[in-house]
């Protein structure tokens, strides 16, 4: 299975997730503190920078 590498760096942390997983779970895991309103990506409030 694919992988992908997420780096908080708010926090300054770095996981590894199962490509898929959705952003909003792996930020509640680590503690990072995303805002969020619907869980679903919808209304927009969890928008964040993504860099590669």
């Amino acid at each position: 299975m694919a992988k992908a590498s997420i780096t908080f760096e708010d926090i300054n942390v770095t996981v590894t997730a199962p490509a898929g997983t959705r952003l909003i779970e792996i930020s509640e895991k680590v503690g990072s503190g995303i805002t969020y309103g619907c869980r679903e990506g919808d209304c927009g409030t969890c928008i964040t920078k993504v860099t590669e």
